[in-house]
């Protein structure tokens, strides 16, 4: 699990250490790892944009601090994954700001060769919306699907176990927070599950990072820019998973919910993906298939060469 920059000269060693330094801003870092020419010096960058006679000293201590974070990641098996890595999500390298770097905790591997699926909703939902999530959890964890989510109680738990409850289910869970702790508490089980069973936790906050609001909208744009496809399950038109749902249609991504056929406050957010969005409405085995059928065929146009499924 030790962190590299699989094929570049640039290792994420170097990325840690620049952050620490604040030398250049994250989009600076990014657009040098994507377009960089020639072999890359730490020292020589860090003396062209230095801004005095301590900058040899600084350079060390940021260096060592970055070794220090490099092995608490191994320690808990937790991976560094650059931009360019390849086991970087193809998707989520072309949504607008992808994260520089990626935390991952699992086989993150296979979101490179299925088709992942976000299923996300409300995390007090009713009892017929759990019963919901977590069957589209199971339907879409077959036949090189895989399921997305954000291990929040609710409708994201019970996706992540309807994709459990598959023999070979592939499951990944989008965190908010960074991933030497697990938020929320009562989902640390789970979150173990997942890895044990072959799926993975990421993550693009640091370690030791405090939990911010605005780190959940972070993760919002995370989950729907690793899928082809994002279902909403149940969600009031003012829940959290719509700030999803819209970054989903930014993105280009195909939009679902499911259509309770209810005007209940607690679907409004159902019924302007279905009336205001253009979302496929999920209430039929027919309309499954025709959004797996969907995902299908996004998966091709997204799909670089080498990547298809």
């Amino acid at each position: 699990m030790k962190a590299s920059s699989v094929g570049d000269t640039i290792t994420v060693r170097d990325v840690l250490a620049l952050q620490h330094l604040k030398t250049l801003s994250n989009d600076q870092i990014r657009d040098l790892l994507l377009h960089q020419e020639g072999p890359f010096s730490l020292d020589v960058l860090v003396r062209q944009f230095g801004k005095g006679a301590g900058e040899r000293r600084e350079l060390e201590r940021a260096q060592d601090v970055a070794d220090r974070q490099l092995e608490r990641y191994e320690q808990l098996g937790v991976s560094s994954i650059l931009i360019d890595d390849p086991r970087y999500p193809h998707l989520l390298r072309g949504i607008p700001n992808p994260p520089l770097l990626l935390y991952s905790r699992g086989n993150i591997s296979p979101l490179n060769t299925m088709m992942p699926v976000a299923i996300i909703g409300s995390r007090k939902a009713t009892p017929h919306g759990l019963s919901i999530a977590r069957r589209l959890g199971q339907l879409f964890s077959t036949d090189s699907f895989a399921v997305v989510s954000g291990l929040a109680v609710g409708c994201d738990t019970a996706s992540h176990r309807g994709a459990l409850d598959t023999n070979n289910g592939y499951t990944v869970a989008v965190l908010a927070n960074s991933l030497d702790s697990i938020y929320p508490k009562e989902n640390s089980t789970l979150a173990d599950e997942i890895v044990e069973r072959g799926g993975c936790l990421i993550s693009e906050q640091p370690m030791g990072t405090p939990l911010r609001r605005t780190h959940f909208t972070l993760r919002n744009r995370m989950q729907s820019g690793i899928s082809h496809a994002v279902i909403l399950v149940q969600s009031e038109r003012t829940g959290g998973s719509m700030h999803t749902m819209k970054f989903a249609r930014e993105q280009g991504r195909v939009l679902a919910a499911y259509d309770h056929g209810s005007t209940g406050a607690e679907y409004g957010g159902n019924q302007l993906v279905l009336e205001g969005m253009g979302g496929l409405p999920l209430n039929s085995p027919a309309s499954i298939d025709e959004l797996k059928q969907r995902v299908s065929g996004a998966s091709w146009q997204h799909s670089p060469v080498g990547n298809y499924s």
